[in-house]
């Protein structure tokens, strides 16, 4: 009977899903009143939007290219096995990755539209935990859901606690904060505001805290912070786009109720931003021809964003709602403050949002250069004291969080330790890459010369090393590969890139001789400037990739203890790294020349046999460049030290206190630095009441008492879990299962309600036959499933 209710839930779904060819016209009416011929976008009613592209019919042949392609490249992620096998300090139940994706192949002749098989993929991506895979497609390109998400309009939220010690409460941003004449944002007077109670009929909290699942993330607060505007998610290389008023994988419905406690309520319609001149389209299968894919070469370009430039970029001098800073680089991304309250007159600040410099082809030394200037002027100012704001910080080029571990602690060891996933593709392109580079070392000609580039490169083995710092003396000994207990897979040898390089070169081609090497060697006795005793660091949990390698640097070899801000309501520690631990990803920039080479290979010979019959034999980027694909965590991150070999993406690591925002640090970051500084510089640091109840203490937390090299204790509180599953339909009702559109087909894994299923009352039972019996009254179409079903009801 179970399977029986989760198969009537689906064939309902199928009926009530049909579209007709006319919402596609009344979508492209819309589009013509509304169309700007100096636009990029047109803005238009979600619904009909919807409507329409639900209305597309599935694209089997496409999608079967989609898939195929798709297959190989998520057989180099590198996080499938832990996955499977996730490690007891990981938040998420386990997902089986390439079973989840065999079940979506085998059911896709069942989908109702090409939009629900989006959908799937889009899930499938969104079970990684990790910004490093994300899982798109064409359609969700080309359209673009929007709640609302300017600061001066529209319904952003933000979660705020009135004096730092109760629970935050939800508010409208407008009811909290607003921007003054000067460009930076004010504080609104609090009479009569009232705190949002509900979100489209639901209970706020656990509207939210479902739609937080959409967030590539692992932690359940760091997925919460990014439903609301802050300033750190201002400055974001997206900015003003949070997981609720912003893009959303999911139809969020055709409007967002906001219910207020003091018995108000607002609504918004939701728009959608549309792409593509669909000014004379009627049908579904017209938009697919028109805006998604009309042959290879023009889909490419319809469903993918253009390569990124380096233009000409004003150089930045101070941050939007920041005071004036001390030292800022070009781009803003690094920029230093001294505290001028005499409470904090010993105090410094590096407020640090990216390590991304991809903008300015000489980041990399203006970076270098900035640090160095904020370091000699706060220690020649006496500042002893220093504050590390990583909020919103994504990541960026690793060799630049390298280096500020270089200028904080001179003459430490820098070593990293990281493997990739061994597999057949990884073996054969690998080891073609180490050759290729070995041929250029050889001879100059300008034709071998020119695939010494941002990818063979980064993928030769001679530009690897041990975390001992010793080179691999051929491919064999950097690949192995070796087993690993933690998911039971196989991976290559431990390696880092070679930071010691006096020449070096990254993904990016952004040289930087790193301090303490070459010309920028250091004398032995160079003192750090400052202590570590007197360093903290401070994440609203969106800390990833080259920002969770800079705070395992900190954090693990140099016990700076950590503050979180923000989170979900409640008692309990939250963790500052809650984005990909991972510390490399495969960027769409070149993974398709990756494709490229290993298709039109002769300048190489290689072993391309052991492809036979694999899923590399065919090796193709369709899904990249139909922009299915929009990147991949290549190499997993461990702790120097740790014997069990964790990745450290499925490690539990709390922070030393977890503390609110104030209406005050909303608006202005001063309030939140002097907070952190009061916790971490106090006589008895980490005992402030200020920190959250139960967030202080835990036993991965350096001020527990971690080591160096362990993981500390890997059981993580139960309310540092996700307290909802499953997805919001529409915006309105919350369902289990792998997906909205197939919510009940059961598949293998069972991570965040994947392969769930819901279970109907008999009175529901009852409903649906009924339901079912008049849909088939009415319906004349030739589909032989419904026609099946119908004649057996009678």
């Amino acid at each position: 009977m179970h399977r029986l209710h989760v198969w009537l839930l689906a064939t309902i779904t199928l009926f009530s899903g049909l579209a007709t060819s006319s919402d596609c016209a009344a979508a492209a009416a819309s589009y013509n009143a509304n169309s700007d011929p100096d636009a990029l976008t047109t803005v238009i009613p979600a619904n009909v939007t919807y409507d329409c592209i639900s209305s597309i019919p599935v694209q089997k042949d496409y999608s079967q290219r989609i898939l195929e392609s798709l297959r190989a490249w998520i057989e180099l992620e590198s996080q499938l096995e832990c996955l499977r096998k996730p490690s007891k300090g990981y938040l998420w139940d386990s997902i089986n990755v390439l079973a989840e994706l065999d079940r979506i192949t085998n059911n896709l002749t069942e989908y109702t539209s090409q939009y629900a098989f989006e959908v799937d993929l889009i899930t499938l991506g969104l079970h990684f935990h990790d910004f490093h895979t994300m899982i798109k497609g064409g359609i969700n390109t080309i359209v673009q859901w929007d709640r609302g998400r300017q600061w001066d309009r529209g319904i952003p939220l933000v979660s705020v606690s009135s004096d730092g010690f109760e629970d935050p409460r939800v508010y409208l941003f407008s009811d909290v904060a607003e921007i003054d004449t000067n460009h930076n944002l004010a504080l609104v007077p609090s009479s009569g505001i009232s705190p949002v109670q509900t979100i489209n009929g639901l209970p706020v909290q656990q509207f939210l805290q479902t739609q937080q699942l959409v967030a590539y993330s692992h932690d359940p607060d760091t997925m919460y912070n990014q439903l609301f505007l802050s300033i750190p998610q201002s400055l974001n290389p997206m900015p003003q786009v949070t997981t609720f008023t912003g893009s959303s994988a999911f139809y969020p419905g055709s409007e967002t109720r906001l219910g207020f406690e003091n018995g108000s309520d607002y609504t918004k319609a939701t728009t959608a931003s549309i792409s593509c001149a669909m000014g004379n389209i009627t049908t579904g299968q017209e938009f697919w021809d028109t805006c998604i894919y009309s042959g290879d070469e023009a889909s490419a370009t319809a469903a993918t964003d253009p390569p990124a430039t380096a233009p000409d970029v004003p150089a930045m001098t101070r941050l939007f709602a920041h005071p004036d800073p001390v030292a800022i680089d070009p781009l803003g991304l690094f920029s230093g403050y001294f505290l001028h309250d005499s409470d904090y007159s010993d105090v410094a600040v590096m407020v640090i949002r990216s390590f991304a410099g991809f903008a300015l082809d000489t980041y990399m030394e203006s970076f270098q250069h900035t640090l160095q200037t904020f370091l000699e002027q706060a220690t020649s100012s006496g500042k002893t004291k220093l504050v590390i704001d990583v909020q919103g910080n994504g990541g960026g080029l690793v060799n630049a969080g390298v280096e500020l571990v270089a200028q904080l602690f001179p003459n430490s060891p820098l070593d990293q330790k990281g493997t990739y996933r061994a597999s057949t593709g990884y073996e054969i392109i690998l080891e073609r890459q180490g050759a290729v580079l070995d041929l250029v070392n050889q001879q100059s000609n300008g034709t071998i010369e020119s695939l010494l580039n941002e990818v063979t490169h980064p993928l030769s083995w001679q530009v690897f090393m041990s975390p001992n710092t010793s080179g691999f003396s051929s491919f064999k000994d950097w690949y192995g590969p070796q087993h690993l207990s933690p998911g039971d897979g196989s991976y290559t040898n431990f390696f880092q890139t070679d930071y010691t390089n006096t020449d070096p070169s990254d993904l990016n081609d952004q040289e930087i001789q790193i301090t303490g090497y070459g010309e920028r060697i250091l004398p032995l006795d160079t003192p750090p400037p400052f202590d570590p005793k007197n360093m903290v660091l401070v994440s609203d949990g969106f800390c990833g990739s080259t920002c969770a390698i800079v705070h395992e640097y900190l954090t693990n070899v140099h016990q700076i203890p950590a503050i979180a801000v923000g989170g979900r309501p409640g008692s309990g520690p939250m963790q500052t790294v809650g984005n990909t631990k991972g510390s490399q990803a495969f960027n769409t920039d070149w993974l398709p020349i990756l494709a490229a080479e290993w298709n039109n290979d002769t300048l190489v010979a290689t072993d391309r046999a052991k492809a036979k019959g694999t899923v590399f034999e065919n090796w193709s980027s369709f899904a990249i460049d139909q922009g299915t694909l929009l990147g991949l965590n290549a190499k997993n991150n461990y702790r120097i030290g740790d014997g069990s070999n964790t990745p450290l993406q499925m490690v539990y690591t709390a922070a030393d206190c977890k503390m609110w925002y104030t209406p005050k640090m909303l608006v202005d970051p001063v309030h939140v630095w002097s907070r952190a500084a009061d916790i971490a510089f106090a006589e008895k640091p980490f005992t402030s009441e200020y920190c959250v109840k139960g967030s202080t203490g835990h036993g991965s937390s350096v001020t527990r008492g971690l080591k160096k090299g362990s993981l500390g204790d890997q059981t993580p509180p139960a309310n540092a879990k996700p307290q909802y599953l499953g997805w919001l339909k529409d915006g309105v009702e919350i369902v289990q299962g792998f997906s909205l559109v197939s919510a009940g087909v059961e598949g293998e894994s069972g991570g965040n309600g994947s392969g769930s299923s819901i279970v109907l009352s008999d009175a529901e039972m009852k409903q649906g036959l009924s339901d079912l019996k008049s849909m088939c009254g009415g319906y004349d179409g030739d589909r032989w499933l419904f026609k099946m079903i119908c004649g057996v009801l009678g």
